[in-house]
């Protein structure tokens, strides 16, 4: 006879064979109900719980495990859909939510009755997790279902879970209220409800959820810092475009003068900043912090120069030096180029300090200094200097050293000081006028210009000078030779000089000058010059003279004594005499000679004269072919875009690294008019256009950068490091490129220098 089975055992085979029926069904789909991957469902309307709040056990209550001791399915925090094994079983119906993205399904009807006991609307609102299944007649927990925690009590087994797997009917409808609230207190329900809270706030609003919070707060931090670092760097740009010192003597918060960079901070930083300036870390506003903001502004300030050249990347050298305030010798490096949109640009690239001045050490300098910016050396074209033999010596000077790597780098002495040297040949022998000195171009013509604008008041300071005073005797002597005739021709008819050549040289200082337009303004002064060289010319300064003289009561006729001119011995006349110690060279032998040296007219023409053979010579290579080659560019030049013209073919030759195609040069030339139209075409008539605008012409650019260097190294600053001088000197010089720097990607380059404790970026 078969023993019968007892309660536990009846329970346990109903079990199995659910647990085998389940198998059955999920047999196509068992390797997806295992999988972690699973298929998210379209996004739908996060949850709004009806009703009132959650229901929160009391701090004393007893967390049960649950009754059928089921264990956690999946915990994605996206919103998948459910294993379709769970959700089309036999106990699973679809007519409550399938994702937790899904609203509570909580019907309101006439709910059936099960021994005259049914399911009640109210409890929606005491208890608003639960869903209703219309075709199970039964109740769900969403949270359980959707937000599970993957719990399980000691001696629990995998089995299937009430208000998950299967609805509850609570024991047909006759324990609704012990059953839910039952269910309420089990610790992985409450743990489930905090996931279903935490998933609706995170759908509402980010900002709730932990990880977001932590975002959150590490990026306002870092926001913090970055306004922090960003105006740093603005104080630090202001300082720098006006050659401004940084540093104090004290730098302590007792000190009543911290130096222009911290007063600044101080003077206009918000109270919060305020705070962290006075702060042990993170101020960054000690010198070393100062030198990485000095550094980073001047490298984007060169990266913005090298961006702008063309995309050809033709480029000029132009080199000078100097002795700063504390004696030593730097270099100034600028690149002359054109544009996009062929606009000429002369820009600095900063300032080093050579340690030898011989030929070797600046050829290795400047070669160094292109490696180091990423530009080619065979896009060099040219290099300017001054006349100086170690740079323009034609065998071994720094000119030959990088013509002997770059053939066709040609060299151009700077026109400026090509004209300046003919004006200090040219009056070095003029009575008054070689007490000048001849350090400054334009010290010549501005000192004649004052003194003939004040020559009245002039001789009234003289004359009160030379009563009373410490100077009479220098202030009599100076006196009696400005009231002559010959001191005001002399003086006037140097300023006409000098004004004319002043013109040409403000014209050669111009960085956007090219080489045509030099060339035609050296010969255009020379003409100017020759014109003077005429009697009516100078019967004009004469009458001029001659008005000024009236109304200051100068003699106009010599009224000294001529003196008998001394002779040298008779008994010398057949020796061959070295000396004339004791005579006075003025005095002696041609007296027709002497009356002419100190005639003003003859000065005068003399200077005339002396000054154009010094132009013809000094400017006899504005005739070669590479200058010429302008000319095919002019409209008033009878070799107008000629591609058969000898300048042009010339041109080529030298610059046949750049592959400039002369076969391609007659259609461009016949379509020259669509160069202005479209950039795109002509590619080869823009080669040539763009190396005549970057050849160089004059070296005053570096003249203006060593006038900065006097502004920014002063002999209270004379400890200042090379680089930083450098770096402060490209910022000075170059105001309008470093105010167009972007501080945010300074900021950034601040950051990526080495691991700063306060970050500034993510």
């Amino acid at each position: 006879m078969k023993k019968s089975l007892g309660g536990a055992a009846k329970a346990r085979e109903r079990k199995k064979l659910k647990l085998e029926q389940v198998a059955h069904n999920c047999s196509q789909n068992i390797s997806s109900m295992f999988n972690a991957i699973t298929k998210k469902s379209s996004k739908l309307e996060p949850v709004e719980p009806q009703g009132s709040k959650f229901t929160q056990p009391s701090p004393n209550s007893q967390l049960q495990p649950d009754e059928d001791h089921q264990e956690y399915l999946v915990d994605d925090p996206n919103p998948v859909q459910l294993p379709s094994s769970i959700l089309q079983g036999p106990e699973n119906p679809k007519d409550i939510s399938l994702t937790k993205s899904d609203k509570l399904v909580q019907p309101e009807m006439i709910f059936p009755a099960i021994n005259g006991r049914r399911f009640s609307c109210k409890f929606y609102e005491k208890y608003n997790w639960i869903e209703y299944s219309v075709s199970n007649d039964a109740l769900f927990c969403f949270p359980c279902r959707h937000f599970a925690a993957n719990l399980s009590a000691s001696g629990q087994t995998t089995a299937q879970k009430c208000f998950v797997n299967y609805g509850s009917k609570c024991k047909n409808w006759k324990e609704i209220t012990k059953c839910l609230a039952k269910h309420s207190r089990y610790e992985r329900h409450i743990i489930s409800t905090q996931r279903w809270c935490d998933y609706q706030l995170v759908q509402t609003n980010s900002n709730h959820s932990v990880a977001n919070q932590l975002i959150n707060f590490r990026q306002q931090n870092i926001n913090e810092n970055r306004n922090h670092v960003h105006f740093l760097l603005k104080a630090a740009l202001y300082l720098s475009k006006q050659g401004l010192a940084f540093r104090g003597h004290i730098e302590s918060v007792s000190s009543k003068n911290k130096g222009n960079f911290i007063e600044i901070l101080e003077m206009f930083v918000s109270d919060e900043m305020k705070l962290r300036l006075q702060s042990r870390y993170g101020h960054y506003t000690s010198p070393s912090y100062q030198n990485d903001f000095i550094q980073i502004i001047a490298t984007l300030t060169r990266q913005h120069i090298l961006g702008s050249i063309n995309k050809f990347g033709f480029y000029t050298i132009m080199v000078d030096e100097t002795k700063d305030s504390s004696k030593k010798e730097q270099m100034s490096f600028l690149l002359r180029f054109v544009d996009n949109d062929f606009n000429i640009c002369e820009k600095s690239i900063g300032c080093y300090h050579m340690k030898n001045s011989n030929a070797e050490s600046l050829a290795n300098e400047i070669f160094k200094i292109l490696s180091t910016n990423k530009l080619d050396k065979m896009n060099c074209i040219g290099q300017c200097y001054d006349g100086a033999s170690v740079m323009s010596g034609e065998f071994s000077g720094v000119q030959e050293r990088i013509r002997s790597e770059v053939p066709h780098a040609i060299y151009i002495h700077c026109y400026a000081h090509r004209l300046n040297l003919c004006l200090v040949q040219t009056l070095q022998n003029i009575p008054y006028i070689k007490r000048l000195i001849d350090t400054r171009w334009a010290y010549w013509y501005t000192s004649i210009k004052k003194i003939n604008m004040r020559f009245s008041e002039l001789l009234e300071v003289l004359s009160v000078l030379s009563n009373e005073g410490d100077q009479t005797a220098r202030a009599i002597g100076i006196l009696n030779e400005m009231s002559t005739l010959p001191f005001i021709l002399t003086s006037l008819s140097m300023e006409a000089l000098l004004q004319t050549v002043h013109c040409a040289s403000l014209g050669l200082q111009n960085s956007n000058v090219i080489q045509s337009v030099a060339v035609n303004l050296i010969n255009s002064t020379k003409e100017s010059i020759k014109q003077m060289h005429n009697d009516t010319f100078w019967e004009n300064i004469n009458n001029s003279a001659k008005l000024i003289a009236e109304k200051n009561g100068i003699a106009i006729e010599n009224s000294r004594r001529n003196r008998r001119p001394l002779t040298l011995n008779k008994n010398l006349n057949d020796f061959f005499v070295q000396s004339t110690i004791g005579h006075n060279s003025k005095r002696c032998i041609d007296t027709d000679e002497n009356v002419q040296s100190n005639n003003p007219k003859y000065l005068f023409y003399t200077a005339i004269d002396r000054f154009v053979n010094e132009l013809s010579q000094r400017f006899s290579d504005c005739n070669n072919a590479i200058v010429l080659t302008c000319s095919v560019f002019l409209s008033s030049s009878p070799n107008y875009f000629n591609h058969n013209c000898s300048f042009l073919n010339t041109f080529l030759k030298h610059y046949q690294h750049f592959n400039i195609n002369s076969l391609l040069l007659e259609s461009e030339f016949q379509s020259a008019k669509a160069l202005i139209q479209n950039s795109n075409t002509n590619q080869k008539t823009l080669k040539i256009i763009t190396i005549l605008l970057t050849l160089p012409v004059s070296t005053a650019s570096n003249e203006r950068f060593f006038s900065s260097l006097k502004l920014v190294k002063t002999h209270l600053r004379l400890t200042m490091g090379d680089e930083r001088l450098s770096d402060l000197l490209v910022i000075a010089v170059e105001k309008e490129t470093a105010s167009l720097i972007n501080l945010n990607q300074a900021v950034d380059m601040f950051g990526a220098m080495k691991t700063r404790r306060y970050p500034v970026t993510a």
